[in-house]
């Protein structure tokens, strides 16, 4: 029932769709206002039509689906059946598959959404505590024992037992070591002794006739470099190649250091360009190259030559007392005007030198990286 506040007369003109109307007297105007249980009712039932159109849509063939439309178009009040209508069976076809997958993956979203939300709240999450234990055994005199095993607890200290080990393993001491095996061999000949790498030893003779030998010290005996523990036998006698002189700080090597095809001489550097770190660093105002043979001295061959000989090369410094003292050094110096190199540079290309001959250094530098010069290196 509708209440109207103002001064009205009920008329049922035009009330075909069941609508009510009303004329304001005063206002001398119509008031239209709908039927609210009608409009109730229609909507119920557009929405039970539109779940029994999707259910078949779900449930049901797309050509029981297309039967059922042409049978709606054949009722005399659209809605009684179904409120679809589809130009074709193909457009059919493609609207029932979108709604089924539409659906049935929402459908089950849901659903794992669900579990996984239920079971965070059914599984019961426990924490779990840890410690280590262990021990060091040193004392294996108790044996093997395969029924006894260690408590961490009570056995940390004083347990001699083990499982089981192999026969090769002995542990009568309360050691563990490898037994060993005894054995033997006889060789006579040097064929068979330089069969093998030898350390701190040589062979004399050959054939059967050859003899092994431990290299001999400084000081002993010899004929050839290799009888020699420092690898130099020097007027007959083992000697070290190094010699340590009036220098204070440093030894100088028994000969020049030279390449092959140049003996005696190396060259600075493989080309004419500036030293840097690592290979050098300021040394008496100029950069020179490092003493520490752990670094790359590829580019650099007089000073990779003394790397390979466990030294390194000269300062300027070092060159002339050496000069000065060169009487006192094991190994001729070539006084016939050869220039020995420093491992100072004198600028980008160039570098220092001191002559044996009469100790001249020209601090300019006119020998470049590339020339071949003289080594002597040191340690």
């Amino acid at each position: 029932m509708l209440f109207q506040e103002k001064k009205t007369e009920t008329s049922y003109k035009n009330n075909k769709n069941d609508v009510i109307l009303y004329r304001d007297l005063n206002k001398r105007e119509e008031i239209v206002s709908p039927s609210f249980d009608m409009e109730k009712k229609t909507y119920k039932k557009i929405l039970k039509i539109f779940f029994i159109d999707h259910f078949h849509l779900l449930f049901k063939s797309a050509a029981l689906n297309h039967l059922r439309i042409q049978q709606c178009k054949n009722k005399s009040k659209v809605g009684d059946v179904c409120n679809f209508n589809f130009d074709s069976y193909s457009q059919l076809k493609r609207y029932q598959k979108k709604v089924r997958l539409f659906t049935f993956s929402t459908s089950f979203t849901a659903a794992l959404i669900f579990v996984v939300v239920a079971g965070f709240q059914l599984v019961d999450i426990r924490q779990g505590k840890s410690a280590t234990f262990g021990w060091l055994q040193t004392d294996w005199s108790g044996g093997a024992d395969v029924v006894a095993t260690a408590n961490h607890t009570t056995n940390q200290n004083g347990w001699t037992k083990f499982f089981s080990k192999d026969a090769d393993v002995d542990t009568s001491s309360g050691e563990m070591k490898i037994a060993g095996v005894p054995d033997s061999f006889v060789t006579t000949s040097d064929t068979d002794f330089n069969a093998f790498a030898k350390t701190q030893s040589f062979v004399s003779g050959t054939g059967a006739a050859g003899i092994i030998y431990a290299q001999k010290p400084d000081g002993g005996s010899c004929t050839t470099n290799t009888e020699c523990a420092n690898d130099w036998c020097n007027v007959n006698v083992c000697a070290n190649p190094w010699t340590i002189g009036p220098c204070a700080g440093f030894a100088v090597y028994k000969e020049d250091s030279g390449s092959l095809t140049n003996p005696g001489t190396w060259t600075w550097k493989t080309a004419n360009t500036d030293c840097t770190a690592p290979q050098c660093s300021p040394v008496d105002g100029y950069d020179s190259l490092v003493a520490d043979n752990n670094v790359d001295f590829s580019l650099y061959p007089a000073r990779n030559a003394c790397k390979a000989l466990g030294g390194r090369l000269p300062t300027r410094n070092e060159l002339l007392c050496i000069y000065s003292n060169k009487a006192s050094y094991v190994g001729a110096f070539n006084t016939s005007g050869a220039l020995y190199q420093a491992s100072q540079e004198a600028g980008v290309d160039r570098i220092l030198y001191v002559r044996m001959s009469d100790g001249f250094s020209n601090l300019a530098g006119v020998q470049y990286k590339t020339s071949w010069n003289r080594v002597r290196c040191i340690k």
